[in-house]
């Protein structure tokens, strides 16, 4: 398990400088576009499809990244109050929820992609499946996250070190 935590925490690295790369080149383009329109009246009909591909990538990167690393809002007011054992049981039924969405979510995803492969964008002519791709890559890394939470409650809740 110590090495599926040394990959999660190596995937979560490369997860926030995707994002963090992702939303410099969208800004940048988006500004280029935008000084192009007012200074030479001339727009580029490939930031618009580049930008929504590029938000679909951060957001569900993104997502993937801030739920392995436990900065998502919680509404916890009944599980704080709870005690021990009953938070542990809780917090493991939650995960096990969390893994069958996730897993059906990269059935279906993939199926999904498969189906958007087919055709291409307007633009740039890359395949449809690159607005989905990124939810079964969150999806998957999810899952990597959630199968290590699951163990942390199993086998070291109460432990000093358990995150």
């Amino acid at each position: 398990m110590l090495y599926l935590k040394k990959f999660a925490n190596f995937l979560s690295k490369i997860e926030c400088i995707f994002c963090g790369a992702a939303l410099f080149v969208t800004t940048a383009i988006n500004t280029m576009e935008i000084i192009s329109r007012t200074l030479f009246s001339k727009s580029f009909s490939w930031v618009q499809e580049l930008s929504v591909i590029l938000s679909c990538w951060i957001i569900f990167i993104g997502a993937a990244y801030i739920y392995k690393n436990k900065q998502l809002l919680n509404v916890d007011f009944l599980y704080v109050k709870a005690a021990g054992r009953v938070k542990m049981i809780w917090d493991f039924f939650i995960q096990l929820s969390i893994i069958f969405v996730l897993i059906v979510l990269i059935v279906f995803g993939y199926k999904f992609q498969a189906l958007q492969a087919i055709s291409k964008t307007y633009v740039l002519h890359l395949p449809n499946n690159v607005y989905s791709v990124p939810l079964i890559v969150s999806a998957c890394s999810m899952l990597i996250g959630a199968v290590i939470k699951i163990y942390d409650i199993a086998f070291c809740s109460g432990k000093e070190g358990t995150k």
